[in-house]
């Protein structure tokens, strides 16, 4: 899959993101040539759905679900926020921009979609406080408009960033799939 078949696809598609965040996931697996997610069974250090659970001061745990994870690179979590409008076509949103060939338009920002965001890397950074360790990398996804890359080389959840790349490219999204530390 090239990066405009990628994009022709999802800025086209239907979007929920319970039925839709996995077959995004390993889209973009196939974009950028690296295996997708769970072709192992029950290998949980690279999964959709990978369980967790959350300690309370009680001794009680509750269960959590990370939406994707990879051990020692990163914690996933997918949102759906553009709805599509009565014509179909979709709410203004951030374009992918995968191969470097598109022009960005100017980003909207809107409260909601913003909200929507936060809510979904606190998500991300509770699942990683729920890990053994924490991982190099929290990645928020918008199903099929956006993909946020958050990063803490140390380690310890105490500070994460943008990523030092904020233009995807297939070449740097290769490299945060295997070798996170070579972007640190």
């Amino acid at each position: 899959m090239d990066a405009e078949t990628f994009l022709n696809r999802w800025s086209v598609a239907p979007i929920s993101e319970r039925a839709d965040y996995q077959n995004f996931i390993r889209d973009i697996c196939t974009l950028i040539g690296v295996e997708p997610p769970g072709l192992h069974g029950s290998d949980l250090s690279y999964t959709f759905e990978r369980r967790v659970a959350f300690r309370h001061d009680d001794d009680t745990s509750t269960p959590g679900y990370i939406d994707c994870y990879k051990k020692d690179r990163f914690v996933l979590e997918a949102k759906q926020s553009g709805k599509r409008m009565p014509d179909g076509e979709l709410a203004p949103q951030l374009l992918l921009d995968l191969g470097g060939t598109r022009q960005r338009k100017p980003i909207p920002t809107t409260d909601g979609w913003d909200k929507v965001m936060r809510a979904a890397k606190r998500q991300a950074e509770g699942y990683a406080r729920a890990l053994d360790e924490w991982p190099p990398f929290l990645v928020v996804v918008d199903v099929g408009h956006c993909i946020e890359l958050w990063s803490d080389f140390s380690r310890q959840g105490k500070t994460t960033r943008p990523s030092p790349t904020a233009t995807a490219s297939a070449s740097s999204s290769r490299t945060f799939a295997t070798r996170p530390f070579a972007l640190a």
